[in-house]
């Protein structure tokens, strides 16, 4: 009988439409998108004190890489410690995160028309986040965050709509220059780039399509009018172990600065790897908060440590990972 009681307030806290409780972190909902077709998920992580006013929040979009979820800044990036810490610390607003499911997609919609997730995005995600939650539903506070793939993300929906948002944070970007895009090896190249883009099958400059040039940020940057992009801040940081992207993201500095458009750039110690990624939320929430207040950047933070707190039960609708981050809770410095 205890058992049965134990499982059953277990099921409760996990399920807050049943629970009457009011959840700050909410992993896994859904809404049905039109445009894919199908349920797309997204997980949310509220503001310390949304439930004691009716108070309106900026809103930050937090994209994860390829192979994670929509649940993963949560569980391997420790979000919501992170970020409480640092509102409450180092002046920065308090705001909603949303963390929607990425696919497979790299944030695009695809060059033959099957899956236009970047329409989704814009055309229902957007308006269904502002009329669940009390954001401010204007782009001067709606941003970006992103690794990896999701750093692509976080960079190529703001060029590609810069009326939409304010700021973006990509980290780690994976973004090939055209020599690396070339030499990809046929399988690896087919399954991520091609269906993407266009030009399954092919090799060499073959690759390069119309669409690809189209969607890709270095080609975006290079060929359109930059005016467009005026408003938007921008702030990019990638490992200096980053292997093949350490050179794609420097090229992507380059071509942003060589075409004027201001930017900032980290080169940190690190590689591809959510420790990386976790010690440059700090920063990324700062730049984006004073981009929100219209404040010039009032640079990177130092000497603080954030110790991330046990995630209790009753903050998750998943126990997918939930040993992992019991019991693996580094302190963080920068």
């Amino acid at each position: 009988m205890l058992k049965s009681i134990s499982i059953l307030i277990l099921f409760l806290n996990f399920c807050p439409s049943m629970s009457g409780q009011n959840k700050r972190i909410m992993e896994s909902l859904s809404f049905y998108s039109k445009i894919l077709g199908q349920e797309v998920k997204y997980s949310v992580i509220l503001p310390e004190d949304y439930y004691k006013s009716n108070k309106k929040y900026p809103v930050v979009y937090l994209l994860h890489g390829l192979g994670d979820d929509e649940t993963s800044w949560v569980e391997y990036g420790y979000f919501s410690q992170i970020s409480d810490k640092v509102t409450k610390q180092c002046d920065v607003l308090p705001m909603i995160f949303i963390m929607p499911q990425g696919f497979r997609n790299y944030y695009v919609n695809d060059f033959a028309g099957t899956f236009l997730y970047q329409d989704m995005f814009v055309k229902e995600l957007i308006p269904t986040i502002d009329s669940t939650f009390r954001t401010i539903a204007d782009k001067s506070m709606r941003a970006t965050m992103g690794y990896s793939m999701g750093g692509f993300g976080a960079l190529v929906i703001p060029l590609k709509y810069p009326d939409m948002f304010a700021a973006c944070v990509p980290l780690s970007v994976s973004i090939r220059t055209d020599e690396q895009y070339i030499k990809e090896s046929s399988s690896g190249w087919d399954d991520q780039w091609g269906r993407l883009f266009g030009g399954v099958g092919t090799f060499g400059v073959s690759r390069l399509t119309d669409y690809y040039k189209k969607e890709c940020p270095l080609y975006m940057i290079q060929n359109e009018n930059i005016e467009q992009w005026k408003g938007l801040k921008i702030y990019i940081d990638s490992g200096d172990d980053e292997g093949t992207l350490a050179a794609s993201n420097d090229k992507l500095h380059m071509v942003l600065t060589e075409k004027q458009i201001p930017h900032e750039y980290r080169v940190r110690d690190g590689g591809h790897e959510f420790a990386y990624w976790r010690e440059a939320v700090p920063n990324g929430l700062r730049f984006i908060s004073d981009a929100f207040q219209g404040k010039s950047y009032q640079g990177d933070l130092g000497n603080i440590e954030i110790r991330p707190t046990k995630l209790s039960f009753e903050t998750h609708t998943s126990r997918k990972y939930q040993r992992k981050i019991v019991s693996d809770l580094p302190t963080i410095r920068i």
